[in-house]
């Protein structure tokens, strides 16, 4: 296998020395050998007395590894394997580190060749759910109308209040910026709203004995983006058996009450509608507390760079 042999000394060459690194070897061996085993948690001995042999392209023939290299092994470090993320594509999955130093696994959403950069979502949800309603902590109606202004106010700042939660979890030595799914992946993210943009309707009792016309957000439905991108065969990571908040606002009107309601996916995949508050026909308000699973995205540093070992891609610096 004199063509393996001169690999091997390309990389030796490029190494400065006669040492080389394991997955320099790993990858001269895969070149030309079945059944490669990984060779990371090998010792040396190991790995230069394994046998192997070679893929049928090149004959049939059955050799040690010190027959190709028997030398010695430097130890790798992180700048010899790091990539750029740059080299990521939409479905790969990452090792992202927040800045607690807690790993979160992810999901490359959007990638380098795309025009939104490169951004990654949570596999699962992170931390604790997320309330979001009048306060209570109760599912069951209200007609406190202290609870009401409470669910009107999370209503109107929900895209924000959900986007500074993702915010939490950024470390800048990676990452940009972060979002709650189902924000818009094109804008940098909110954490304050605006006053503009707000609801009205034509129905009477919206408008009297009290007149609710400008006191709402509209609703904002940019979610589509992730969730398109979500449900694409090579990410698959919009279905996760739990419920998880979107960060969209969503009125409802009709002649019997008018409903303000922040959209949620449920553990199937199935879209809810989840009610903060809405005002009946006769003039009643009501309010609720509901809380579900969180899930961010973290849009990525341009020179941020991944290691690559044994399949796993970690982010780093």
């Amino acid at each position: 296998m004199e063509q393996a042999k001169t690999d091997v000394l390309g990389y030796q060459t490029e190494n400065k020395g006669t040492d080389l690194q394991k997955s320099q070897l790993q990858s001269v061996l895969e070149t030309y050998f079945k059944s490669v085993p990984d060779l990371t948690d090998m010792s040396d001995t190991e790995i230069l007395n394994t046998e192997l042999e070679t893929l049928a392209k090149y004959g049939t023939h059955n050799i040690t590894v010190k027959e190709i290299f028997d030398g010695s092994f430097s130890n790798e470090n992180e700048d010899s394997l790091k990539k750029s993320v740059a080299e990521l594509r939409e479905g790969d999955e990452v090792i992202y580190t927040d800045g607690n130093g807690n790993t979160i696994p992810c999901i490359v959403l959007y990638d380098s060749t795309g025009s939104y950069g490169i951004q990654i979502i949570s596999k699962d949800t992170v931390g604790t759910d997320i309330e979001l309603g009048n306060g209570t902590g109760n599912t069951s109606e209200s007609k406190d109308s202290s609870h009401f202004s409470t669910a009107k106010e999370i209503y109107n700042t929900v895209v924000a209040k959900l986007n500074r939660e993702a915010a939490k979890y950024i470390n800048t030595e990676l990452a940009t910026n972060a979002r709650c799914v189902g924000s818009n992946p094109s804008e940098t993210p909110i954490t304050e709203e605006s006053d503009t943009g707000t609801y009205t309707n034509t129905y009477s009792y919206f408008s009297s004995p009290i007149n609710y016309n400008n006191q709402f957000k509209l609703g904002n439905g940019t979610s589509n983006a992730d969730r398109t991108q979500m449900k694409k065969e090579n990410i698959n990571c919009y279905t996760i058996g739990k419920e998880y908040w979107l960060a969209w606002r969503y009125p409802i009107a009709n002649g019997n009450f008018t409903s303000f309601s922040v959209r949620a996916v449920g553990a199937e995949g199935n879209i809810n509608y989840v009610y903060m508050c809405y005002i009946m026909k006769n003039g009643d308000t009501c309010s609720v507390s509901n809380a579900n699973g969180f899930r961010p995205i973290f849009i990525l540093d341009s020179t941020t760079h991944y290691t690559d070992k044994n399949g796993t891609k970690k982010l780093i610096k």
